[in-house]
């Protein structure tokens, strides 16, 4: 959810300069936490389900590619305090707000609540945050955490080569698929998903930095590969002698293939670098940069308002006798949800203080707010560089 996610600009890259990669980036931010939202539909998930299989093969992980965009040579660049405060602090306060508004209509008692937090914000696994807040969306903070971090000690120059770094990066993710479940209820920065992802995300990189691209000509019959690419992911075990069904592809809990199942894992990896290429020449269109370039500023915010207004939308609608299962109610859906968590974004945009506190863009925002206020008459704008585009 980058949601942001994570925005990363690339010093330079086979699409344009820093200016058109800005805004090509947040485009493809836009789409895909679009695309989040879509897969968070029950209806949706009632009526595509095969669908929805192949979105859950590539949304979440677009924005966990993106920061590999950047330049080596940046890596060791990133901070280890703005990396923490920029998403451990979200994770912090919407763990406690989640985990509030789950035991008012839970039944638990607000002290069990408050009690559990530290729990959740200390193992930041899916199961931990699912079980304190009702929610497991809270995953992907953490993960984000651990990749910036891996980030910064691969780009430090004693590091090895990037030939070398691969070859480490396949082997771990070659195994991550095997690790037992009891291992998966604590994940301190989400070590196992950052694991799984380093392969991939490094295969992105090398990618990039060769001026790797897919003509816009070819993403059509590009993303027709990925399309059988994740039916095969669904249906490999007919063929090929694995288990019958795989289960949705699930970054958050882990629910990812491995060395047991070696064509599922190819077929996942392969349909993520199609997809996050074939996406980034699509939003180079100007059309699509109109549509979703504003959405993509505000993703992190959109990633984690959208579950909680859903839920409220979807337990009012079966009050109110509306056939929530319904296609088109679910469209109706999936469309106010969308809407009404950037529209809380926007609202939270006009409240430069406030915003800085729920999402703060580093350590440096942090300790703005926590000084004392001079000349207080002073309106305080919000900067640029403060929106979440920077992230």
């Amino acid at each position: 959810m980058t949601p942001s996610p994570v925005s990363q600009r690339p010093a330079a890259s086979p699409y344009g300069d820093r200016s058109s990669d800005a805004a090509r980036l947040d485009a493809f931010k836009g789409l895909f936490i679009a695309l989040i939202v879509a897969g968070h539909n029950h209806t949706f998930e009632a009526v595509a389900g095969e669908a929805r299989g192949g979105l859950y093969l590539v949304h979440v992980a677009m924005f966990l590619l993106l920061p590999f965009l950047r330049p080596r040579s940046e890596w060791s660049r990133l901070g280890w305090a703005d990396g923490l405060v920029r998403y451990g602090w979200p994770m912090v306060v919407f763990c406690t707000l989640y985990a509030g508004l789950f035991a008012l209509f839970s039944g638990r008692s607000p002290g069990e609540a408050v009690l559990d937090v530290p729990y959740a914000a200390l193992a930041m696994s899916a199961p931990a945050f699912e079980r304190v807040t009702g929610l497991q969306i809270l995953w992907f903070l953490p993960a984000l955490i651990g990749l910036r971090f891996a980030l910064k000690l691969l780009g430090a120059a004693a590091m090895p080569s990037l030939r070398l770094l691969l070859v480490l990066a396949f082997a771990a993710h070659l195994f991550v698929g095997l690790l037992p479940q009891a291992w998966l209820q604590v994940t301190p920065l989400g070590w196992p998903i950052v694991a799984y992802m380093l392969f991939p995300g490094l295969v992105a990189h090398a990618l990039q930095s060769g001026g790797f691209r897919i003509p816009l000509r070819q993403v059509g019959p590009a993303l027709l590969v990925a399309i059988l690419l994740a039916v095969l992911y669904r249906h490999a075990g007919a063929v090929f002698g694995a288990s019958p069904s795989a289960p949705l592809f699930s970054l958050g809990k882990l629910e990812v293939p491995s060395i047991a199942e070696p064509v599922r894992l190819l077929a996942a990896d392969a349909a993520q670098l199609i997809v996050l290429f074939s996406g980034l020449t699509l939003c180079g269109l100007a059309a699509m940069q109109i549509i979703f370039a504003d959405l993509g500023r505000h993703s992190l915010e959109i990633y984690l308002f959208h579950q909680p207004i859903y839920i409220a939308l979807l337990t009012a609608s079966r009050k109110l006798g509306i056939a929530a299962g319904d296609i088109g109610m679910g469209l109706v859906l999936f469309a106010l949800t969308l809407a009404l968590a950037f529209a809380m974004a926007r609202l939270l945009a006009g409240f430069p203080r406030l915003r800085r506190l729920l999402f703060p863009h580093g350590a440096p925002d942090l300790r703005r707010l926590s000084a004392p206020r001079v000349g207080a008459a002073v309106p305080i704008r919000a900067r640029a560089s403060d929106t979440p585009a920077g992230r």
